[in-house]
């Protein structure tokens, strides 16, 4: 065996002949795991810009329905940037944002009314909050004080399971925001939302026109479904792990009166049979009595 080191493969025999992994064997490998996150992020980002372009591709087809019906018009809103290299053959150029985007999309009705539409996107059971930015709430919120509409449109998907769509008034997902919430699941969505209905033949699309005036109707009534659904702050609830199955029908301290009623209804009930108890045995004393005085009457007889 040679006194100096050689390299067989990817292993080096040392001068006391032990083996050894190369030090540039090491360096490969970190570097591949690198690799390796690197492409599952952008794996990741790249499915969710799939998704969101998928969702938006449904908002247009719906879009065109409707135009078709003159219901409304709705178009695609541009993204704020600014071009900084000339362009490449395939008609690309390199761009910079110059501004926070806003909602995606403008929507215009025949009676002069308009709104604005966020299109949000997750594969999973549920939303964050924050997936609206501060400027496309304040643009929806803004909308609304300008007697239009502005609503908030949220796909969830996933792998095997059916799409659903709802339409959420920017004023209640603000609401949500500020009681603590962090995350809306179904659930949740359902109560604050209305959801969408599928188009007829339109391979998925969402009718969120009807759905964005049900549920701009419904705010306007009543800002937030207390009755339905209560405060996770006040009530204790986690806003990241809201309960599964159950809602909350008043709040923390009406549930306390509750339960504080229902003991004294408990203590009544008792209270009562034992009366009736009481008065039972006092009847079957009097019929006893009654009959021993029978007995000694036809005895004397």
């Amino acid at each position: 065996m040679a006194k100096n080191s050689e390299m067989v493969g990817w292993r080096v025999f040392q001068n006391n002949g032990n083996l050894k992994k190369n030090d540039s064997w090491r360096e490969f490998k970190q570097n591949a795991s690198e690799h390796i996150q690197k492409t599952m992020r952008q794996s990741g980002g790249w499915r969710a810009k799939k998704a969101g372009d998928s969702a938006e591709s449904q908002v247009m087809i719906s879009a065109q329905y409707y135009f078709e019906k003159s219901l409304a018009e709705v178009k695609k809103r541009p993204e704020p940037y600014r071009r900084i290299g000339a362009a490449k053959s395939n008609g690309q150029f390199v761009a910079v944002p110059i501004a926070k985007s806003g909602p995606d999309f403008d929507i215009c009705m025949p009676n002069g009314k308009s709104g604005l539409i966020e299109v949000k996107s997750r594969r999973g059971k549920r939303i964050p909050i924050s997936a609206v930015g501060d400027a496309q709430i304040s643009a929806l919120l803004r909308r609304i004080q300008w007697q239009g509409y502005g609503t908030i449109l949220v796909m969830l998907w996933d792998f095997g399971q059916p799409t659903i769509w709802w339409s959420i008034d920017a004023r209640r997902w603000q609401e949500a925001s500020n009681k603590g919430y962090k995350s809306l699941r179904a659930q949740e969505l359902d109560i604050l939302g209305v959801r969408c209905e599928i188009l007829k033949h339109s391979k998925g699309a969402p009718d969120y026109y009807s759905a964005m005036l049900k549920v701009h109707q419904d705010t306007d009534a009543q800002l937030w479904p207390m009755v339905q659904i209560a405060d996770p702050v006040e009530v204790g609830i986690d806003p990241n792990e809201h309960l599964d199955d159950q809602i909350y029908w008043e709040k923390e301290e009406n549930q306390a009166e509750i339960l504080k009623n229902g003991d004294d209804f408990t203590n009544d009930r008792n209270l009562q049979n034992d009366q009736n108890n009481q008065n039972g045995d006092d009847q079957n004393n009097e019929n006893q009595v009654l009959i021993e005085i029978e007995e000694d009457d036809d005895k004397d007889e």
